[in-house]
């Protein structure tokens, strides 16, 4: 039996397929969350790494060091750099690039963007197909990972128009390059949180933890303050559900046709 991981920042970026694969928190350590289920005979193992690059890159090792895993899949939401992705729209990345990550001496190198992983031709191309066969909209492209949200339109479009990049996230690259380094398969899926148009610079780092789950009580504080933001969050949790849907239906399908394919 073969073993497939998903690795998340957020709990709501699970929720759908956690239900879909009756997954139970099986261990939490070093405030990662490792969820255990099965999907037609297929061991699941649902990583819930927090936010960010370096929680992304500690939960794929501690994920290593317990288990096998025949696939790594990044998933979770991601910002559009080009105006016709719609909200809940995947994005299938072909090169992941990062952006304003700190080197292996810890400097920070500024604007430069370079390239860090490239996913195996078959693999795209098996989810190019999973997204068609289940009536999906999707993209495919080059993502990219960011050490800090990009948020308004201006900033995105800047990055699109000078890189061709698709969409931006911010854990993509560090799942990659450890799954690249241990020589496992690895796809980064992604469905849109926020449109081109949509502008999510809000103070994030006080709505979600540092294990990636939202704290309601801030979020009614900061709105009672700042009603004129509602409209806002009101989009943004909306596009949240949707996004988590598309991402759930999407992975559960990848992974009970795995099998069928790695032997093709």
């Amino acid at each position: 039996m073969s073993s497939i991981a998903v690795i998340a920042a957020m709990s709501s970026e699970l929720t759908v397929l956690r239900k879909k694969t009756n997954s139970a928190l099986k261990r939490e350590k070093k405030g990662v969350r490792f969820f255990l289920g099965k999907a037609d005979g297929q061991q699941v193992i649902l990583v819930q790494s927090g936010v960010g690059y370096r929680k992304a890159e500690r939960a794929t090792s501690l994920l290593l060091e317990s288990y096998s895993p025949d696939l790594i899949i990044s998933a979770g939401y991601t910002g559009a750099l080009q105006p016709h992705l719609g909200a809940a729209e995947l994005v299938i990345a072909q090169n992941i690039y990062e952006k304003n990550l700190k080197d292996k001496d810890g400097n920070e190198p500024g604007q430069t963007i370079r390239l860090s992983v490239r996913v195996e031709d078959n693999i795209v191309s098996l989810a190019r197909q999973l997204a068609e066969e289940i009536g999906l909209r999707y993209h495919d492209g080059h993502l990219m990972t960011s050490a800090k949200v990009v948020s308004d339109p201006a900033s995105k479009k800047l990055l699109e128009q000078e890189h061709s990049l698709v969409a931006v996230d911010m854990e993509t690259a560090a799942v990659g390059r450890v799954a690249e380094k241990r020589g496992i398969p690895f796809l980064s899926i992604r469905s849109v949180l926020d449109p081109l148009d949509l502008r999510i610079d809000l103070p994030w780092e006080h709505f979600i933890d540092r294990g990636g789950e939202v704290k309601f009580g801030y979020k009614v504080l900061y709105l009672l303050k700042k009603p004129w933001v509602i409209w806002r969050f009101m989009r943004i949790y909306r596009n949240m559900g949707l996004a988590s849907a598309a991402l759930g239906m999407f992975i559960y399908h990848l992974i009970i046709n795995w099998d069928s394919f790695a032997q093709s």
